[in-house]
């Protein structure tokens, strides 16, 4: 039975790149040894560790707030960080750790490396760390899974040459697909992200039996497009006398507002799975209320906007995203439930690729 190493973001403190290693690891179980390669990358990691409400500011009241903020959610950022070490401890199979140097010198540890998904090639985020982009000399096969860099700006040219010397390429944007054709001169695969390789049924077990009693709303956003979010979530708790559940540090959501800041991964999917509706600007926020058959409004960010869209046009709710507060208010459009079994066809298509490439 081979032996294969998925390279990503699992040590961030980021829902989506946790739920999606924990996806892809658990999809090719069946077939192969597969484990987590345990890569530590200070340059990734560091920006996790700093509470995101502790931010510096000259201005007086932007102090205040900030730390109004600190006082209400340390101890919640505090049980974030708990949340996700659980998370990979129960769910994650972890290799030992690797530095760098570590890595090169026992590349031959694997028989396959599988990069992605999320934005391994995305030079900012790591910092163009040749581990994410496979760009070291080793016996093992070189494989991309739902590889992604968030725009093709941010693919340097030394992370661009370690892809055209990947084995097998798969990408999760179909921009990026296209782009990568010209650039490498191969065959690109277009794939599913990794939580869709698990069945809503899947995703159940890893969740409590009873659902939330609280008839809410659920937001996410750590984005610039929280202020729209937040404005949208409140137009729709007024109109339909809902809570709103919501996973940022906002102060803005007035008494309807249930800060849920600090939640596991496993919480995360929780609340989707109960809200009467999801709005967001987070493309795996968007992934799993797909998954879980929910209604949702997505304001993306100029960075989620293409890859979302794309997902919303294979589900048919592409009336479902907006670039604004205002675009929503003055919009006639008819929110609709997504239709998952339409993606059927492409979760196929990436098994295929996976077993294809790993056997």
């Amino acid at each position: 039975m081979k032996k294969v190493g998925i390279v990503t973001f699992h040590r961030a403190d980021n829902y989506g790149a946790v739920l999606q290693n924990y996806a892809l690891q658990k999809a090719v179980g069946d077939w192969c040894n597969v484990e987590t390669v345990n890569y530590k990358c200070d340059f990734l990691e560091k920006p996790y560790s700093i509470p995101p409400f502790s931010e510096s500011s000259s201005n007086l009241v932007k102090k205040i707030l900030n730390h109004t903020r600190y006082l209400f959610n340390v101890k919640r950022f505090c049980r974030l960080r708990n949340g996700f070490e659980q998370f990979r401890k129960n769910y994650l199979k972890v290799s030992r750790e690797y530095n760098q140097h570590d890595l090169i010198r026992n590349s031959n540890d694997f028989d396959v490396y599988i990069t992605g998904s999320d934005q391994v090639w995305n030079d900012k985020i790591t910092n163009a760390d040749i581990v994410y982009s496979l760009g070291f000399d080793t016996k093992a096969k070189k494989v991309s899974y739902a590889a992604s860099a968030g725009s093709v700006q941010m693919i340097g040219r030394q992370t661009l040459n370690d892809i055209s010397q990947l084995d097998y390429i798969s990408v999760r944007e179909k921009d990026l697909q296209e782009y990568l054709a010209g650039a490498v001169k191969k065959d690109i695969s277009l794939v599913v992200d990794p939580v869709f390789l698990l069945s809503k049924e899947n995703w159940e077990k890893l969740l409590p039996k009873t659902k939330t009693k609280d008839k809410f709303i659920f937001t996410y956003s750590v984005s610039e497009m929280t202020e729209d979010v937040v404005k949208v979530a409140k137009h729709i708790a007024r109109q339909n006398n809902t809570k709103i559940y919501h996973m940022d540090h906002s102060l803005k959501y007035g008494s309807r507002g249930i800060c849920k800041y600090g939640a596991s991964p496993l919480e995360f999917v929780t609340y989707i799975r109960d809200a009467e509706m999801v709005i967001a600007s987070s493309f795996h926020a968007v992934a799993f209320s797909i998954i879980f058959g929910k209604k949702f409004i997505v304001i993306p960010t100029k960075k989620t906007a293409s890859r979302i869209e794309s997902l919303l046009q294979i589900v048919g709710v592409e009336e479902n995203m907006f670039v604004s507060y205002e675009e929503y208010i003055n919009s006639n459009k008819d929110i609709k439930l997504p239709d998952v079994r339409r993606l059927d066809n492409q979760i196929k298509k990436s098994f295929d690729f996976l077993k294809n490439t790993i056997e």
